[in-house]
């Protein structure tokens, strides 16, 4: 059986098929093949001022922070303006944007879009790093309060479903025979589903159901009361600012 052949003429027909514009109360828009982290296509706007055109993203990319609960600070624009000008852009009222002539409005979508992708690519890595640090704070508070041989850090426990989570910190008694606290960490509200998910398998199953579960949140910024109260159905939520007073109760 001979396998499909697919031409040029095909390729490049499909890759068109990626790219529409539209006209719309802000301009042109433009959806673009660039992809931002998530898998949404990155859409840019044409404006025409006279004779220059401004192609901008219309804040999508700025958006990419509030959607992984990072703020967009003094700091972080001005490291944005500066990757920004990799592609010729500037960065300006949290738009990424680049004016030009008619001729180079073609280039300019490329360029934008490009940039954008990048602002949504920077907002994931700074959220990664905020979940890592923050684990990590809470894993030293642990070990400062407990010792270190007391904990195991991303092993697996198994829900009534049978699916398996790693669990960020597992607190072991003082002979570290057994574990006495599944410890998760929360450092943004966007992670509570799943921790909420992971301690609601975990609390069915009847073998482990009778262990301590700890949900630590950074509660150095502001949290949402119904996820707080969706984690205290399956956990006991503790602020971060409290932790070592409610690890000494684990003490002995």
């Amino acid at each position: 059986m001979s396998k499909p052949r697919i031409t040029a003429s095909d390729l490049q027909a499909s890759v068109r098929e990626t790219v529409t514009a539209r006209e719309t109360n802000l301009g042109i828009e433009i959806q673009t093949s660039v992809l931002y982290p998530d898998g949404h296509a990155v859409t840019v706007v044409v404006l025409q001022h006279l004779d220059e055109f401004e192609v901008h993203d219309a804040s999508f990319g700025a958006m990419h922070f509030a959607g992984n609960g990072v703020r967009l600070n003094d700091a972080t624009a001005t490291r944005l303006s500066e990757m920004a000008s990799d592609y010729g852009c500037k960065f300006i009222d949290s738009r990424m944007t680049r004016r030009c002539a008619a001729e180079q409005v073609s280039a300019a979508v490329i360029m934008v879009a490009n940039a954008s992708r990048l602002v949504g690519d920077y907002a994931y890595s700074v959220r990664r790093k905020t979940i890592r640090d923050f684990k990590r704070e809470v894993t030293n508070a642990v070990s400062e309060v407990l010792g270190s041989d007391r904990i195991r850090n991303d092993e697996e426990v198994v829900g009534e479903s049978g699916t398996q989570y790693k669990v960020n910190v597992i607190i072991l008694d003082e002979t570290k025979a057994r574990p006495i606290a599944f410890v998760e960490t929360i450092a943004e509200q966007n992670a509570v589903n799943g921790r909420f998910r992971a301690f609601y398998d975990i609390k069915l199953n009847d073998n482990i159901s009778g262990i301590d579960r700890l949900s630590i949140y950074d509660d150095r910024h502001q949290w949402r009361a119904g996820d707080l109260l969706l984690l205290q159905n399956v956990s006991n939520p503790v602020p971060f600012t409290n932790i070592k007073p409610r690890l000494m109760k684990l003490a002995v």
